[in-house]
């Protein structure tokens, strides 16, 4: 097992920045945001929500 210290050094030193691109909503399976996207607005508008965020996946929704 290694050190937290050593790591963090490999995760930091072992990584390569990936190319950004802007796709079409439609064209964006299997890919990876560049950067957080964030609402103007509360959504639901009150303090009543369960998670900070919503989320499906594909194979788990049943098209008709």
């Amino acid at each position: 097992m290694i050190s937290v210290e050593e790591a963090i050094f490999k995760v930091e030193n072992n990584y390569e920045v990936l190319p950004t691109e802007e796709v079409y909503l439609k064209d964006a399976r299997n890919k990876i945001l560049a950067k957080d996207i964030v609402s103007p607005i509360n959504m639901p508008p009150f303090r009543q929500s369960a998670m900070d965020g919503y989320g499906i996946r594909v194979r788990d929704k049943k098209f008709s």
